[in-house]
């Protein structure tokens, strides 16, 4: 007996939701969502540097696109914002940015966050992008970052429900 194209649709989406379930990136303590970020990216194919954990740069690490023959490498600052109860705020945009501008080198910037930023942070954000020397900026909201987590099914295992379990 063959499945219907749509019943093996809503088995695909029952799959896809039951994986969204598996993780909850409000429950990562912020060092764990740290590491999801850069295997994440990893995966996604950037070449990822990680400093140790001491000292504060205003960025977490660097992740670099491989580029192509039409496209040259990015080198993007990466900034990881864990809150359990709060949004990315207008505050923390303008501090990646200032950082990123005294570092200099042409970098781009990303933040990724296990939330939301503010309205008023995307606004921000959207004033910085149109100065004629601002950086690139990318954000990676905690739903974004839950799509590209439904991808990697190791990464869900690895940080998902038993992995936030042990860590208790």
């Amino acid at each position: 007996m063959t499945m219907a194209h749509g019943e093996a649709s809503i088995g695909e989406l029952t799959q896809r939701i039951e994986k969204g379930r598996a993780i909850d990136l409000l429950d990562l303590r912020s060092a764990d969502f740290e590491n999801l970020v850069e295997d994440l990216l990893r995966s996604e194919g950037f070449d990822v540097i990680a400093f140790s954990r001491s000292g504060d740069r205003g960025y977490d690490f660097l992740a670099r696109t491989p580029g192509t023959d039409n496209t040259p490498p990015i080198e993007y600052v990466v900034q990881v914002k864990a809150y359990r109860h709060s949004r990315v705020s207008v505050a923390a945009v303008h501090e990646i940015a200032q950082k990123v501008a005294r570092a200099g080198g042409g970098r781009a910037v990303m933040i990724v966050t296990n939330g939301q930023l503010t309205s008023v942070a995307k606004r921000t954000l959207t004033d910085l992008a149109s100065l004629p020397e601002s950086p690139e900026i990318r954000v990676l909201d905690g739903t974004q970052v839950k799509y590209l987590l439904l991808k990697h099914p190791d990464l869900v295992r690895k940080y998902g429900r038993s992995h936030h379990e042990r860590g208790r």
